[in-house]
């Protein structure tokens, strides 16, 4: 599943930044959280927009399987944008939120966490169209509802160096990454590069707030540099550019955060993971069926000796079972390994 946090929709922004004067031709469901829109510009020409609600949107280059008959939302989605032209797109502050705004005065809302969604709203910011209604504790998401965002996060690139040193002081967090990772909403990674580019120790509280805010500012215009790293054998992280605090180990590069995330969703989405699991999970059980099969071979070839033998044997076993009986099991014999009068039983030596 990929994780977007806050900053790498940022950085993602600045490639969707092309879809801007283009024009809506068509809108696909390609899957349940799944939008497509097909978009078009007489310089540019065709633009695929590809939205995974809760965790991506990206500009693609196959379109991919579609619903065989047209949904209800990718329908009124047609409705409201057809001919309508992308005048921006923008993120909401800091947070992992797209808004593409059009001429026609409709914004589409990406919500590109948790459970993820995509809400088609209009000038007076009333839900037209939704992909799945859902409530929240502080907002409820629904045709008819005026939108509301989710509770803000801070946004460090807008705050003032006094600002920041205020806040950083204000935190109880125990170390520097701690502060900068969750009270500035930079998250783990950016938290960890922020510490490298300013120098300082990340585990230590007391810093040089002017060098880390200094750092922190300079993220915001760093060149991109999308690419994939390995973080377990079946875990890839896409990072949009170039960073000193992470690990020398291989890395894959693309030109743009869109072919990335194209390239993680096609060989370690979700679905991919799913079929994977399932062809591992029937690899597993045909492995178990093929032991099963060997064991009930051998028992078979060994049963057919045993078959073999008493039918080679049988006058011989027959006579012994009459005389057992007829001396109602008194006998001596040293072909009887042991008998089970109780259960009718004997047990012989062939």
């Amino acid at each position: 599943m990929i994780s977007l946090s806050g900053l790498d929709v940022k950085y993602l922004v600045r490639e969707l930044k092309e879809l801007e004067n283009t024009i809506v031709e068509k809108v696909y469901q390609t899957g349940e959280k799944e939008v497509m829109l097909a978009l078009h510009s007489s310089g540019a020409g065709k633009k695929l927009l590809k939205i995974v609600a809760g965790q991506a949107a990206y500009l693609a280059k196959e379109k991919g399987e579609t619903k065989e008959t047209p949904t209800s939302f990718s329908m009124a989605l047609r409705k409201y944008l057809r001919q309508a032209r992308v005048v921006e797109v923008v993120q909401a502050e800091l947070e992992r939120i797209i808004e593409v705004k059009f001429s026609n005065d409709y914004r589409l809302i990406l919500e590109l966490f948790s459970k993820g969604n995509v809400i088609l709203i209009d000038k007076d910011g009333k839900i037209t169209v939704i992909l799945e209604r859902q409530e929240w504790k502080h907002r409820t998401l629904e045709k008819g509802r005026v939108y509301i965002y989710p509770p803000p996060t801070i946004n460090p690139f807008k705050l003032s160096e006094e600002e920041f040193r205020t806040r950083y002081n204000e935190s109880d967090k125990e170390s520097a990454v701690k502060v900068l990772a969750t009270d500035f909403a930079l998250g783990g990674k950016y938290a960890e590069e922020v510490c490298a580019l300013a120098k300082i120790d990340k585990r230590v509280r007391r810093i040089d707030t002017i060098k880390v805010w200094k750092s922190i500012q300079s993220l915001e215009s760093k060149k991109l540099r999308p690419h994939m790293i390995a973080k377990g054998l079946k875990q890839q992280e896409i990072v949009p550019i170039d960073m000193v605090s992470e690990p020398d180990i291989a890395k894959q590069y693309f030109n743009t955060i869109s072919e990335a995330l194209e390239s993680y969703e096609k060989n370690f989405g979700e679905e991919v993971v799913e079929k994977q699991e399932e062809k591992e999970k029937l690899e597993e059980l045909a492995k178990l069926q093929l032991e099963q099969i060997a064991q009930l071979k051998k028992e078979t070839e060994d049963f057919k000796k045993i078959g073999d033998m008493i039918y080679a044997e049988y006058g011989e076993i027959d006579a012994l079972i009459k005389e057992v009986r007829e001396k109602k099991w008194k006998v001596q014999d040293k072909r009887i390994l042991e008998m089970k009068k109780a259960e009718g039983k004997i047990i012989i030596e062939l």
